[in-house]
């Protein structure tokens, strides 16, 4: 990971999508700093989200969950949810599938990873019931 560098970051926490800079870095724990909220995410969590400006630390072995494009990470985020059954109001749910449509015709290649029988059989089920 390179200093001055915008990455995108999903908190599990706060269901919050967030752009973030790499601060510091001392021995496996990196240490990065808040600049913006990019997605509020689907989700009505209660927890406040991370302020711009603020620090936090991850270590190592976590920073498969930074992406340098923040398309990716959605997709790579919602395809997670879509698989284990989103569980978000109707409206929400909608709004969802739709976002994960149109990132999925922008960015083939990050779709057809996921391209199997039973994937596209639980999005096609999705679909129908809403």
């Amino acid at each position: 990971m390179e200093y001055n560098k915008d990455y995108f970051y999903f908190s599990r926490p706060d269901g919050k999508f967030y752009t973030v800079r790499l601060h510091d870095v001392e021995i496996n724990i990196y240490t990065f700093q808040v600049i913006s909220v990019i997605h509020d995410g689907w989700g009505n969590i209660d927890k406040l989200p991370i302020t711009n400006g603020a620090l936090f630390e991850k270590h190592e072995r976590q920073l498969s969950s930074f992406y340098t494009n923040k398309d990716y990470l959605l997709i790579n985020t919602m395809v997670l949810f879509a698989i284990s059954g989103p569980y978000f109001e109707n409206k929400i749910q909608k709004q969802f599938y739709r976002e994960l449509e149109v990132l999925f015709t922008k960015y083939p290649e990050q779709y057809i990873k996921y391209v199997n029988d039973d994937f596209i059989e639980m999005i096609n089920y999705q679909f129908n019931i809403l």
